[in-house]
C-alpha cells in the first residue's frame, strides 16, 4: 500500500502542474545535461586528419541522418512504405520491376 502511494506521488510530482504543457522526456533529459535538440548529431569536420575519408559505397542519406538523428524515424517510415509497396505478394506476382523500384526508392 505504501509503495503504491509512493509511486503515485512520484508520478504526480514528475507530471508537474496540469495547466502547463510539460516538455517531452527527451527535452527534459537534454535540459538536465545542459544540451538542446540542436546539439544532437555528429558533424565531421574537413580539417580532421583521419576522418572523413570518402567512402565509395555510402548511402547518400547517411551524412544527413548522422547530423540529424531525430529525422531517423521519418526516414525509416519512408523505407517501410517502399518495402510495403514493392514487396507485397500481389505486386511481386504481377510486375517485374519491383526490385528496381524498391532499390530506387530506398
Amino acid at each position: 500500500m505504501i509503495r503504491t502511494l509512493g509511486i503515485i506521488l512520484l508520478a504526480a510530482a514528475l507530471a508537474g502542474p496540469s495547466g502547463a504543457q510539460a516538455p517531452d522526456l527527451l527535452t527534459r533529459a537534454l535540459d538536465s545535461a545542459g544540451f538542446t535538440r540542436a546539439d544532437l548529431g555528429f558533424r565531421p569536420q574537413g580539417y580532421w586528419s583521419r576522418y572523413p575519408f570518402d567512402v565509395p559505397y555510402k548511402v547518400k542519406s547517411f551524412d544527413d541522418l548522422f547530423a540529424e538523428p531525430l529525422r531517423l524515424f521519418d526516414f525509416a517510415v519512408s523505407f517501410g512504405e517502399a518495402a510495403r509497396r514493392y514487396c507485397s505478394p500481389a505486386r511481386l506476382d504481377s510486375l517485374d520491376d519491383n526490385l528496381y523500384n524498391l532499390v530506387y526508392y530506398l
